[in-house]
């Protein structure tokens, strides 16, 4: 059996096939949908299939940016039995391992089930912390769901 591609920070251990997945589910999940005429398709499925290249670029540099994952290596600290494991960003209660992969998934940061329930809250990238949503507005900056700050439809 070869070697897993990454390591979480709670020691589990994926393949590049597993976190283009969740990376997928991740752009499906933060952008706004693709639609030509009365189809819709997730943004993360339609760039992994329509521009594969662009869609690893875009992977890489999630991966680059994750706190929470790094490539594998026979010893890597977060290996190591004895390590606590990780916690909510929000309200520091300790995660499982199946919770990890969904709110790196769903969030791209460490978000317990709890903290995710809130509808109104949800974690905006510009404010780089959870804040309150109105009417797919950030209470904190304003920017629209699914855009960068002052690009959304309502923006102009």
């Amino acid at each position: 059996m070869s070697n897993p591609d990454y390591v979480g920070i709670e020691g589990e251990t994926f393949t590049d096939s597993e976190l283009e997945d969740n990376f997928q589910d991740y752009l499906d999940n933060e952008m706004p949908e693709f639609t030509f005429g009365n189809l819709s398709y997730g943004a993360g499925r339609t760039l992994r299939q329509i521009d594969y290249t662009a869609f690893r670029e875009a992977f890489n540099d999630w991966i680059d940016s994750s706190d929470h994952i790094d490539e594998w290596s026979e010893d890597h600290p977060w290996l190591d039995e004895d390590e606590d494991s990780p916690e909510c960003e929000d309200c520091g209660e300790e995660m499982d391992r199946d919770e990890v992969v969904t709110a790196l998934a769903d969030h791209g940061r460490l978000m317990c089930e709890s903290c995710e329930e809130d509808e109104d809250m949800d974690y905006c990238y510009e404010c780089d912390k959870v804040t309150e949503w109105n009417d797919e507005k950030c209470a904190g900056c304003g920017r629209t769901w699914g855009y960068d700050k002052g690009e959304g439809p309502d923006d102009q």
